[in-house]
């Protein structure tokens, strides 16, 4: 039921806050906005031999700034430059191990307006991994 509960929270916390300026309405060439969002993560394959009581799961958050640059009517650019950290954790041995890592996601998608309210996006994804660490009780 925790589990549960954590999952939906998250969910809740993972819609994120986002302020940017409206693409349908505004038909400016340039547009940028602040994102800010919360995470909720889990890991999975901590297969071990002992008392192993869950896998790794924990909350983070994301930051970055979205741009919107206008190619022709209704297809922009969309750029987003996000910094991402999660931290997990579980127990094993009733010894609690933490899990940190921190990221700079850049997506570099394309937005179709298709309506005037919607629209879809799709792009790939660049991830630089700026730490990775682990504190496992000795």
């Amino acid at each position: 039921m925790k589990k549960i509960f954590a999952a939906l929270v998250g969910l809740v916390l993972a819609t994120g806050i986002s302020f940017a300026d409206d693409s349908a309405k505004n038909d400016s060439r340039f547009g940028a906005g602040v994102k800010a969002a919360f995470n909720y993560g889990m890991m999975y394959g901590m297969e071990e031999d002992g008392e192993v009581e869950s896998s790794p799961s924990g909350i983070g958050f994301e930051a970055g700034l979205m741009l919107r640059i206008k190619m022709i009517p209704n297809l922009y650019f969309a750029p987003e430059f996000n910094y991402n950290l999660i931290s997990t954790s579980h127990t094993v041995y009733k010894e609690e191990r933490t899990y940190t890592a921190s990221d700079l996601e850049i997506p570099l998608l394309f937005r179709g307006v298709v309506a005037d309210k919607f629209y879809f996006t799709a792009g790939p994804q660049v991830v630089l991994t700026l730490s990775s660490s682990a504190k496992i009780p000795v």
